[in-house]
């Protein structure tokens, strides 16, 4: 990678750090956690591409990981890297070829952008509560004796997530984007 792509890619994975140790990158509401933490390997995928958006979602979800580790509730899902790993590192690819997919067809930068980020976003959320569902919905299911709360908690969850993680993300991708794509140019 070039020097300024490294620099870039670490700067991304530096943001992820901080959202991601701190409460600015989580909003909890028992008993989900709605993030921002996958905003900086959105706009990582769309500036500097897939590969690049890669390390940054991994590094995502190793901090999804280290930080379930002293967590309870439903965070606790999170150490298992199926959990807080492997649905991450699909953000980077979905993000990036809706992105240049959409700008072909529409030839809006903003639009395109903005469409990504919820594409991105949706991939995160729909792939890690899935994940959960498909992992631990029984042994919920198993404590609580209940399926229709496990479903209700998990898809309860997910509408609450999208609505709020789509809109930030565009808001705060969208911008960022296309400062950063200005300045490479």
């Amino acid at each position: 990678m070039q020097t300024k792509k490294v620099v870039l890619v670490a700067m991304f994975i530096a943001i992820t750090a901080v959202f991601g140790f701190t409460p600015i990158g989580f909003i909890q509401i028992p008993p989900i956690s709605i993030t921002l933490l996958h905003i900086p390997t959105i706009i990582t995928a769309i500036v500097l591409g897939p590969v690049a958006g890669i390390i940054v979602s991994l590094s995502m979800g190793i901090i999804s990981m280290l930080r379930a580790l002293g967590s309870a509730g439903f965070d606790v899902f999170f150490i298992d890297p199926r959990v807080s790993i492997i649905p991450r590192l699909l953000i980077p690819i979905t993000t990036y070829f809706a992105y240049v997919g959409i700008q072909k067809v529409i030839r809006s930068n903003k639009i395109a952008i903005s469409i990504s980020a919820l594409i991105g976003t949706l991939t995160n959320t729909i792939f890690v509560l899935g994940m959960i569902y498909i992992l631990y919905a029984q042994r919920i299911i198993d404590i609580n004796g209940e399926n229709i709360l496990v479903r209700n908690i998990i898809f309860g969850a997910i509408s609450v997530n999208i609505i709020i993680e789509m809109v930030a993300a565009a808001i705060i991708a969208t911008p960022l984007v296309l400062v950063l794509k200005n300045i490479e140019q």
